[in-house]
């Protein structure tokens, strides 16, 4: 895998992925937050639990999106779809809503892989349109 490649794959998984990216950004937080509190013992013995239960969210977070595998994974097979046909087919976007899980709070992961090949594309439309249709996910998709 080439440099290019790579730092690809990273911004579809961290940056593309928003659940993956606050949940970085928590366990950031959590790690950094004790170190700055070494001078005062009152407000370390204050912010150290909640310092931590940010980290364990952080940590949580990164762990049930797989650090944006699941995200990367459907970005990729979306590509190769559109490359093999030269558009985004809706039933393909329903494929991939309907396998994702579905429900309120999952499926995001899998269903923003695909969103952001297709908007790298210039085919969101096709994706927004088979979104409202068949997806129950909360989560938006910037």
């Amino acid at each position: 895998m080439k440099l290019r490649e790579k730092i690809k794959n990273g911004m579809v998984r961290l940056l593309g992925n928003r659940v993956t990216l606050g949940s970085a950004l928590a366990l950031t937080l959590g790690l950094v937050t004790p170190s700055m509190l070494e001078r005062d013992n009152i407000v370390k013995d204050l912010l150290m639990p909640l310092s931590i239960a940010t980290a364990i969210v952080g940590v949580s977070g990164i762990a049930s999106t797989k650090a944006g595998s699941s995200t990367y994974e459907l970005y990729r097979r979306t590509k190769e779809h559109i490359q093999e046909r030269g558009y985004l087919d809706e039933r393909f976007v329903e494929r991939v809503i309907k396998k994702s899980g579905n429900e309120t709070f999952t499926g995001y992961c899998q269903q923003q892989g695909a969103y952001l090949a297709a908007r790298e594309v210039g085919q969101e439309n096709v994706f927004h349109e088979a979104r409202r249709k068949y997806s129950n996910v909360c989560i938006p998709f910037i």
